[in-house]
């Protein structure tokens, strides 16, 4: 096909007109191809925006999936948590229910051993008659060790019945006192003498003065029980043989019974077991545990309904006002105002010298409680027996007995009293510990105290396991005591109040009196410090509150910081004084165990297998005492296929072969010392007579 011809050239402007429509053309092309191109840009952008606008909703959304997930697991963890604390309180009460069934299997066989105790005080009545002559002998033998001499005038040693009744070791320790107390016992007996006609002559004119004690009138009722004291000589020689009391007489309290009316005290004995037929039964119930002096029972509160007789122990019960009263009050209650015990023992006084044999003095301070009593007897037991070990340094013992009247202990072991601060201590109260320090600021000053050269404070649940280390004997200035972890050597209030001992950045020892290793010149510094802080310390009762129960060990922190003595501090295994299974999993370098952690053990599957908890040995922390002393079972024989642990209070709960060794080795020693102990306390035909002095 032929092309077009092409349009000439034209010069008359035609062709500039057409160019220039041209140009128009193209430049409207351009601009539309712009419009198109913005138009198409911001769709791509409109697009774009609305995809991240859709993103960061989605992102939202997933951390919102996100977020409710993890509310869905918190969830489950919690129901998981709750789960595993419905287990544990499931298996504690299970436990419980078990430790219950114990209990009651605990409580039938000491019923069966009640029947038994009869016959075995029957059997041992029996079993002591033909010794009676030979404890007449002992006493004559006392006599002659108080003034040094025989019976014949010649310096012997005491008689061999006496030694045979005890043992070779307790013997030496009372030789060794008797000199201490050869004054005292003239100044004593004296005071007995003119205490007998006081409680006599009282007791002459109460009766003089009419029947009352006929009238049915529970105010005025008059109740009697014995009244005389526990043993006849010294307390550093009553543990060799009984004697004559050095009094005989009864004791008359007025019931001073009121009806609805509910008195407040602190209960010694409970109603539920304490059941009696009328008031004057209760009022006589009282009056019982307050024989020979014992002020044990202030308060007895009687319900005439059920029967139930509470006796109770209030300090000051004349001026204290009723817990309830009134006409729909069901409760009688009357109260005793009991007679203080004042007589203060006296003793040869120290020579305040310095040369002093170099041995270790034992002192184990108590109030004299049933409680802190069998533990005492344990503990002294122990010590006889490793005291005779080939080398020991443990030369002297002496019991710092913190009480206003002799106690069923004063026969078997070394003993020495002192006056409490706090008398109501002597029937209930709740930190008698606050006493010791004051009893043993008294003690440094007797002659008793000079007998070696450290003295070692020790607790009634210690347990002697070996001979200790003559290392722990250090240069005067220096002691070694135990670190114990809850003590802050900076106390902030003790800062504030004693800011004087606290300069230039001087801190107390984390520890306390016991076990604490002193020597004896320096124990005269402390002890009188460490009971002026504590007697500071015990008020205001905020500030009892906030030091607690350990106020005491505070106190003699700060007297030890106050008096410049260097405490060196260790804890198991590296101590060499102390370890506490089953906190502790070894024994270390220590020689001395303390039980009171109350271990239990369980299996794999937590299956109670077997514990031992002094608090409730025997007859528990509350029962009449004193009580023939038991064996404890033994633990279970290491097994690691069994998985044994320990209570949930512990962390780790597994048992280890040592950390069971060592529980083992506990109650290995707790069983020696009770097999070497007799059924009854020394001094006395059965515990019923024993009780008496309580």
């Amino acid at each position: 096909m032929a092309h077009p011809a092409r349009r000439p050239f034209r010069t008359d402007g035609t062709n500039v007109r057409t160019a220039t429509a041209y140009a128009n053309r193209g430049r409207r092309a351009t601009s539309i191809g712009l419009v198109c191109g913005c138009a198409i840009a911001l769709v791509i952008s409109v697009s774009l925006a609305t995809t991240m606008v859709t993103s960061a909703r989605r992102a939202v959304e997933v951390e919102s999936l996100r977020n409710s997930l993890h509310d869905v697991r918190m969830r489950v963890k919690e129901k998981e948590r709750a789960l595993v604390e419905m287990k544990t309180t499931t298996e504690a009460r299970l436990r419980r229910a078990e430790a219950a069934a114990e209990r009651a299997r605990v409580e039938a066989e000491a019923k069966d051993a009640a029947a038994k105790r009869a016959v075995d005080a029957a059997r041992e009545t029996l079993e002591t008659v033909e010794t009676r002559e030979a404890v007449e002998r002992h006493r004559e033998a006392v006599e002659a060790a108080v003034g040094g001499q025989t019976a014949d005038g010649a310096t012997e040693p005491l008689a061999r019945e006496a030694e045979d009744a005890f043992s070779e070791k307790a013997m030496r320790d009372v030789a060794d006192v008797a000199k201490v107390v050869k004054r005292a016992r003239v100044v004593k007996d004296v005071e007995d003498d003119e205490n007998e006609g006081e409680i006599s002559k009282k007791t002459e004119d109460e009766d003089e003065r009419g029947g009352e004690d006929a009238s049915g009138d529970i105010a005025r009722k008059k109740v009697k029980v014995a009244f005389k004291s526990a043993t006849h000589s010294d307390p550093l020689l009553k543990n060799l043989a009984p004697g004559a009391p050095t009094s005989k007489t009864t004791a008359e309290f007025t019931c001073n019974g009121k009806e609805n009316t509910e008195l407040w005290g602190s209960v010694v004995k409970d109603g539920e077991i304490n059941v009696q037929q009328d008031a004057g039964a209760c009022c006589n119930s009282c009056a019982e545990l307050n024989v020979n002096g014992a002020n044990r029972c202030s308060v007895w509160v009687y319900n005439p309904t059920s029967k139930a007789c509470w006796l109770k122990y209030e300090e000051d019960p004349v001026n204290a006002k009723p817990a309830n009263e009134g006409p729909n009050v069901p409760w009688t209650s009357g109260y005793f105002d009991l007679p203080k015990n004042k007589l203060e023992p006296k003793y040869e006084p120290a020579t305040g010298k310095k040369d002093l044999p170099k041995c270790l003095h034992t002192i184990m301070t108590s109030s004299g409680n049933v409680y802190m009593n069998w533990q005492s007897r344990i503990m002294y037991s122990s010590y006889l027996r490793h005291a005779a070990e080939p080398g020991s340094i443990m030369k002297a013992f002496t019991r710092i007995l913190h009480k206003g009247h002799e106690d069923e202990l004063m026969h078997e072991i070394p003993t020495m009293r002192f006056n409490p601060v706090q008398t109501k201590c002597d029937g209930w109260c709740d930190y008698p510990v606050a006493d010791r320090s004051k009893a043993v600021a008294d003690w440094i000053l007797t002659a008793d105290s000079e007998r070696c050269s450290h003295v070692v404070m020790v607790e009634t649940d210690h347990i002697i396991v070996k001979t200790p280390s003559p290392k722990i004997l250090l240069p005067q200035g220096e002691a070694m005591g135990f670190k114990f972890g809850y003590m802050n050597p900076s106390q902030p209030t003790l800062k504030k109040l004693y800011p004087e001992y606290f300069k230039d950045g001087q801190k107390m020892p984390p520890t306390g009196n016991s076990p604490s290793v002193v020597n004896t010149v320096d124990l005269r510094t402390i002890a009188p410090l460490w009971w002026k802080f504590v007697n500071e310390t015990e008020t205001p009762e905020q500030l009892r509150k906030e030091l607690g129960w350990v106020r005491d060990m505070y106190a003699y922190d700060l007297a030890a910081l106050a008096s410049g003595v260097k405490h060196t501090l260790a804890e198991g295994p590296d101590s060499l004084l102390l370890a506490q299974p089953p906190a502790d999993h070894e024994l270390g370098n220590a020689y001395i165990l303390h039980y009171t952690w109350g271990p239990e053990i369980y299996d794999k599957d937590d299956k109670f297998v077997w514990k031992f908890d002094k608090r409730s040995y025997g007859e528990g922390q509350y029962g009449q005492g004193p009580y023939i002393l038991q064996e404890i079972p033994p633990p279970p024989e290491w097994d690691e296929s069994k998985g044994l642990q320990l209570q949930d209070f512990f962390r780790p709960r597994a048992l280890t072969e040592k950390r069971l060794g060592l529980i083992k080795m506990l109650i290995d020693e707790f069983n020696v010392a009770v097999r070497a102990l007799p059924k009854v306390p020394k001094g006395y035909n059965t515990i019923e007579e024993a009780r008496l002095y309580v």
